[in-house]
């Protein structure tokens, strides 16, 4: 399979899970209500940071060792056997610090933490073998059906009445099948590793973890220093706003997941100028959604955002100063996983410990002055000073270049949209609503991607080869 349909399929496939994953927090803000759905993303957001020590870079570790080709059942075993130390650990340190815990989430959940922390690291791990395996495009659809499933399990229960205990419960039986399921049904290979299959894992992950705690500090950090300083009705409302920023990445995330594989073979047989040509496409097609998603949150963010209730539209503000900064950050992480490919984990550590140490720094002096709002800023900051730092040491491996054109091109492609509905509210402001509020939503969106795609295919060439090669139809639109 190409690499653009590969793309194209987990994308595919990590848009429908988005889809369910934005409905079902649609549900969630509406029936539970700000304040409780903050406590809930507050309690994940510990669970995700305790996945960082729970993992110590070994699934990044494990999918490189693999993608390389040798010995891959050692390296699987290898890798689920460091885990266990970890998770252990974690786990007992979970209950000895569980009154703590309870204190600062809000409600009595340090044994439910514990589960959903082991149901998402063995997640994760079984997501890094299929990614090792080049099955990139079938663990996109392990992921829809994990998201699907969670989903299904958390409204269920959420309706009969067992309210938080339910979505804790729906998200860690989720995780746990999906889990299982992948090792049963796919070809895992197993084998007995050797004392160089440890050294090798821990080679790379020693270095590779703290990329790890870069995407959970970029994602998580706020929203934990936020937990300290303002009510969980805010948290709530902030956590919805990330929610629909971090959906705009999804394609971005989709060409990193299926590149860094391809990178990774290509740097073991010495292709570098190969790997050189992917790391410009990787950067060129990055803010494909997230250009114009950042101009339409401008205009349109406070309707989005009464989608999950009249009282989280006060987050409109925060909310594109949040894409703002998943895009500076998804740039970013395209050339992170660059250097991760090229086997420079130690370049990608010293560039994680800056952003980490910048993002927690900045929270936490931005957050004490300006609130929420602060919060933004210092992501969005952050983001910026670990771009500039993985440039610069991306491009003292390989000849980086920045397409540019093809940047600007999007840019351009947005403004233009941004001007149709900009265009369009005027037109309802002085006619008064035409369509029902929701609707009148939907056409705007719909209309001014139609714009967005139209004159981006007219001005980029690239853009239109890339299109045509990846999604064949001659001119009666059968599939060649």
């Amino acid at each position: 399979m190409k690499l653009g349909q590969t793309s194209l399929v987990y994308y595919g496939t990590t848009v429908v899970a988005t889809v369910i994953g934005f409905l079902s927090t649609v549900y969630f803000a509406r029936v539970l209500g700000a304040e409780r759905y903050g406590i809930y993303t507050l309690a994940i957001a510990v669970v995700l940071w305790l996945k960082i020590g729970g993992q110590f870079g070994i699934t990044t570790a494990v999918t490189k060792r693999l993608s390389e080709g040798d010995d891959r059942g050692a390296f699987v075993v290898a890798g689920a056997v460091m885990l266990a130390i970890p998770i252990a650990a974690l786990s007992a340190a979970i209950f000895l610090f569980r009154e703590h815990l309870n204190a600062y989430v809000g409600v009595q959940a340090a044994s439910l933490i514990a589960l959903l922390f082991f149901a998402s690291l063995f997640f994760e791990y079984a997501i890094a073998v299929l990614n090792g395996y080049r099955l990139v495009h079938v663990s996109g659809f392990v992921s829809l059906g994990r998201k699907l499933g969670q989903a299904l399990l958390q409204i269920g229960l959420v309706a009969v009445g067992y309210g938080l205990a339910g979505m804790f419960v729906g998200y860690a039986v989720a995780g746990l099948c999906a889990g299982a399921i992948t090792f049963v049904l796919f070809s895992v290979n197993y084998g007995v590793p050797r004392r160089r299959h440890f050294a090798s894992v821990f080679d790379f992950a020693k270095f590779s973890w703290f990329g790890s705690l870069r995407a959970r500090s970029f994602s998580n950090a706020d929203i934990l220093v936020l937990g300290a300083f303002v009510p969980s009705g805010l948290v709530g409302i902030y956590s919805v706003a990330w929610s629909i920023a971090k959906l705009l990445d999804i394609f971005g995330s989709s060409i990193r997941a299926t590149l860094f594989p391809e990178m990774s073979k290509l740097s073991a047989e010495g292709e570098t100028g190969a790997i050189t040509d992917l790391v410009n496409v990787s950067i060129a097609y990055t803010g494909l959604f997230l250009i114009p998603g950042l101009c339409g949150s401008v205009l349109l963010g406070d309707r989005i955002l009464r989608i999950y209730g009249e009282e989280f539209a006060a987050g409109a503000t925060v909310m594109w100063i949040l894409v703002a900064a998943v895009l500076v950050y998804s740039y970013q992480r395209q050339l992170v996983n660059a250097l991760n490919a090229i086997d420079r984990p130690d370049l990608s550590f010293r560039t994680n410990i800056v952003f980490v140490a910048s993002n927690i720094v900045l929270n936490v002096v931005l957050i004490s002055l300006y609130g929420w709002i602060g919060a933004a800023v210092a992501t969005a900051l952050s983001a910026a000073i670990g771009f500039a730092l993985a440039a610069h040491y991306l491009n003292a491996e390989l000849p980086l270049t920045i397409p540019g054109r093809e940047i600007a091109y999007q840019w351009l492609s947005a403004g233009v949209m941004s001007a149709v509905v900009y265009a369009g509210l005027r037109l309802e402001t002085s006619r008064g609503p035409l369509l029902n509020e929701y609707v009148s939503l939907a056409v705007l969106v719909a209309v001014g991607a139609g714009v967005y795609f139209l004159c981006l295919f007219v001005q980029s060439s690239r853009f239109r080869s890339t299109v045509r090669r990846n999604v064949p139809l001659d001119a009666s639109g059968i599939p060649l």
